[in-house]
């Protein structure tokens, strides 16, 4: 509902300032993984000198290896290699061509809104040869998190709120309509009510009997022809 649309907005506001839709460094990052324990689908999207690939691996805690080998297996179209660092949580970023290493739109399987709690993320930190930070941390998470996204949703609502006005004023204008028709017709109604109220009953009856006589009487006269022949009429 639009309700809820608006409170997954408001948590997207309030953990704005905590997350980028974008990670960029120069030839060397360190990415440190925020994981649960459970197995989650990740894609995101990895350039390097020579381009980008989306990259989709399911890591856990401590579990980063998949990702790894899912990023050196697209290097060759990226420029861009992983190794696993020995804390198990986290991997370095290489770029083959000392380029720019850029990660974007994160997507976690399971999540399709802003939480207000963010348990999965990463944090990205571009590093020298010698491992000395060159960036400021910054933390990604999914791009559904992100207040863009949020407004999107939103305005999606809205729209969708304004077709439903739309809807619910036609059917009001129909039930107008209606309301007219069926106005007219009572007052049609009332009138011949009105009629029958102010009719002489016993004048009404005297006519109506003189009519079948009337009737009779024609129909009588019609069988008594219908039986003559033509050599009735001659004589």
């Amino acid at each position: 509902s639009l309700f809820d649309i608006v409170d997954l907005t408001i948590n997207a506001v309030e953990t704005a300032s905590a997350f980028s839709p974008r990670a960029n460094a120069l030839n060397k990052a360190v990415v440190d993984f925020e994981l649960p324990s459970r197995l989650e689908k990740w894609s995101l999207d990895l350039s390097g000198s020579i381009g980008a690939k989306t990259i989709t691996a399911s890591i856990n805690e401590g579990g980063l290896q998949n990702l790894v080998d899912a990023i050196n297996a697209a290097t060759a179209e990226t420029g861009t290699a992983a190794t696993l660092n020995a804390d198990g949580a986290s991997i370095t970023l290489q770029d083959d061509m000392n380029g720019d290493i850029t990660i974007s739109n994160i997507q976690i399987e399971g999540v399709n809104s802003a939480l207000d709690k963010v348990t999965s993320y990463i944090e990205f930190t571009g590093v020298d040869a010698a491992g000395v930070p060159t960036t400021k941390m910054q933390k990604m998470t999914d791009s559904d998190q992100l207040v863009s996204s949020s407004i999107g949703n939103m305005q999606d609502a809205i729209d969708n709120l304004s077709l439903q006005r739309a809807y619910v004023g036609g059917q009001l204008s129909k039930a107008a309509t209606q309301t007219d028709v069926v106005g007219a017709r009572k007052l049609s109604v009332d009138k011949d009510v009105s009629r029958l109220g102010d009719a002489d009953l016993a004048a009404l009856i005297t006519d109506l009997q003189a009519q079948l006589t009337n009737l009779n009487a024609a129909q009588a006269a019609f069988a008594k022809i219908g039986q003559q022949s033509l050599f009735d009429y001659i004589r």
